[in-house]
């Protein structure tokens, strides 16, 4: 596995992407209750995450990669990958890539949110929900065995699940769905194209506001 060098330069950190992520939504009334809700994580530590007071831990950045998936791959490296719905939040300023508003982003996350599920389901499935860390690792790992990797008998559950689950079919019909409609993300942005008078309107940042939010690159 080639393995690059650390940065050197004042590059973004997943601290202040995990920030920015929170930001988006802004800091309405309930919101750290409504975290603590959605994640059994207390909303306590939801708010010193995003004042700085402590550094977001490893369940709090899984917890929020899973309520918003289509920012999962930007909290991880910081960057994007627009055309196949890994998105970066308004409150962020993505590059390499711009935005890339595509048709197919609202299906993307309807695929994230279905593989979220039937992962969770397959868990319960092999009933890794009340284990410790490491028979989950077991079951979830793979083992060398004559320079090969063999799977944990999980994957037999995981084969059953492909085979019978009808959210499975679903999953795989919706990622058809955001493949056909990503591919025509270029005929489909130059046509919702906006004129420069509603751009003008839209973004007033003088540095920024000749970018378009379907525009996958910097121009």
């Amino acid at each position: 596995m080639a393995i690059h060098p650390e940065s050197t330069s004042a590059a973004t950190t997943l601290e202040d992407r995990f920030i920015l992520v929170l930001r988006e939504a802004g800091e309405v009334y309930g919101m750290w209750a409504r975290l603590e809700e959605l994640t059994g994580i207390v909303s306590a530590r939801w708010r010193k995450g995003y004042t700085s007071q402590q550094r977001p831990t490893p369940d709090m950045v899984q917890a929020l990669c899973r309520q918003r998936p289509e920012y999962a791959f930007w909290i991880a490296t910081g960057i994007t990958d627009a055309a196949n719905g890994h998105k970066a939040p308004a409150s962020a300023l993505p590059f390499p890539e711009w935005r890339g508003a595509c048709p197919s982003d609202s299906v993307a996350k309807d695929y994230f949110r279905a593989s979220l599920d039937l992962l969770d389901t397959l868990a319960a499935r092999g009933g890794l929900q009340q284990v410790d860390q490491a028979e989950r690792r077991e079951a979830f790992g793979l083992r060398p065995m004559n320079r090969q990797w063999w799977a944990s008998p999980l994957a037999g559950v995981a084969a059953e699940l492909a085979d019978e689950s009808p959210a499975y079919g679903e999953l795989k019909r919706v990622c058809k769905l955001r493949d056909d409609l990503r591919s025509r993300v270029k005929l489909t942005t130059a046509k919702k194209r906006s004129t420069p008078e509603e751009s003008r309107l839209q973004r007033v940042d003088p540095l920024t506001r000749h970018l378009h939010d379907g525009d996958l690159f910097w121009s």
